[in-house]
C-alpha cells in the first residue's frame, strides 16, 4: 500500500508541476502482513534484517528521493536508517515534509504537536487505533484544538468500542467532531443543550457591536463582547477544518481583524485593571480565547 500511494503521489506531481508535495515515508521492518486486526507491532527502527529485497529495493529509491529534496545521504543500511528515522521525525515536527506516508511507525515516543491530518488506510482497532489517533490529537495552544482524521475505511464501531475500552463509553459525543451543518446550522445535544447557529452569532456581533462604533462603552457591554466574540472564535477555530466553511464564512477577512483587534485591546485593558488592583467581581469568569 506504501507503494501503491508513494507512486501515486509522484505521477500526480509530474502531471501537474503546479502541484508539488515534499512526501516521505518510513515503514517498520516487521512482516506487515502478518498482523492480525489492526494490532500493531512495537516497531523498531533499527533493525533491517526482516526486510525483503523487493521492499529494500523499493525503500532505498525512496530514501534516495529525499536525498535529493534535502540533501542528505542516507540509506537502507542500519545506522543510516536509525538516522534517516529521526531525521524524519525532526523534519516532520519542523515542519519541513508536507505528508509523510506510514506503516507502524511513529506510534509510540513521538510528539509533533504541528501534525494536523492523518488519514487512515487499514483496519485499526483498539490500542492501535488510539495510538495511531493520537498522533494528530496533540493540542497547539489556541490555534489547534483538535486534529482531523479522515478514515478511508468505516472505523465508527471500531472507533466506538476503542473509546469506551479505553476512556469512557459515554465521551464518543465529545470526542469526535460532528457534522459541519451542526456546528455551523446549530443543534440540539444529548443533554437537551441547544448550540447556537454560527449565523446568529455573527447576526448578533454586528448588530450589538457595529465596527462603525468607534468603542464599545462600559463594562457590562465589554464584557458581553468578550463573551460573544471568544464563543465566535471557538465555534470559527471548528468551522475551519471544514472545506465548506470557506465559501459560507459571512465575515470577511478585513471585519475579522478589525474585531480581532478590538478583543485583543480588551484583553490588554483588563490585564492592566488586574495589574492595578482595580478588578470587580465582573471579571471572575472572563476568559480571553486569544
Amino acid at each position: 500500500m506504501v507503494k501503491l500511494y508513494y507512486a501515486e503521489f509522484k505521477q500526480q506531481m509530474k502531471e501537474d508541476p503546479r502541484q508539488q508535495l515534499k512526501v516521505a515515508i518510513i515503514f517498520s521492518y516487521g512482516a506487515n502482513e502478518a498482523e492480525t486486526g489492526g494490532i500493531l507491532d512495537e516497531e523498531n527502527p533499527e533493525d533491517t534484517s526482516a526486510l525483503d529485497q523487493n521492499s529494500r529495493d523499493f525503500l532505498e529509491q525512496a530514501i534516495q528521493d529525499y536525498n535529493e529534496t534535502f540533501h542528505t545521504n542516507y540509506d537502507t543500511s542500519s545506522d543510516k536508517f536509525q538516522n534517516y528515522y529521526k531525521d524524519v521525525s525532526l523534519r516532520m515536527k519542523n515542519r519541513e515534509i508536507d505528508l509523510l506516508i506510514v506503516v507502524n511507525m511513529f506510534l509510540t515516543g513521538f510528539d509533533a504537536t504541528t501534525l494536523n491530518t492523518l488519514w487512515v488506510d487499514k483496519n485499526l482497532k483498539m490500542h492501535g487505533l488510539i495510538q495511531a489517533f493520537s498522533r494528530t490529537n496533540r493540542i497547539l495552544n489556541s490555534v489547534k484544538s483538535f486534529g482531523n482524521i479522515v478514515c478511508f475505511r468505516n472505523l465508527q464501531k471500531r472507533v466506538d468500542r476503542a473509546i469506551a475500552r479505553f476512556g469512557d463509553e459515554s465521551s464518543g459525543g465529545v470526542i469526535l467532531l460532528r457534522s459541519f451543518k451542526d456546528y455551523f446550522s446549530g443543534y440540539v445535544d444529548d443533554d437537551h443543550k441547544q448550540h447556537p447557529r454560527y449565523e446568529d452569532l455573527i447576526e448578533r456581533l454586528t448588530n450589538d457591536f457595529p465596527l462603525s462604533e468607534p468603542k464599545i462603552v462600559g463594562e457590562q457591554a465589554e464584557k458581553d463582547f468578550i463573551s460573544l466574540f471568544g464563543a465566535i472564535l471557538r465555534m470559527r477555530n471548528i468551522l475551519s477544518s471544514f472545506d465548506e466553511f470557506q465559501n459560507q464564512d459571512m465575515l470577511s477577512e478585513r471585519d475579522l481583524q478589525d474585531y480581532l483587534g478590538r478583543y485583543q485591546d480588551l484583553r490588554d485593558e483588563w490585564n492592566e485593571r488586574r495589574k492595578r488592583g482595580e478588578s470587580s467581581d465582573i471579571e471572575d469568569d472572563i476568559v480571553f480565547e486569544v
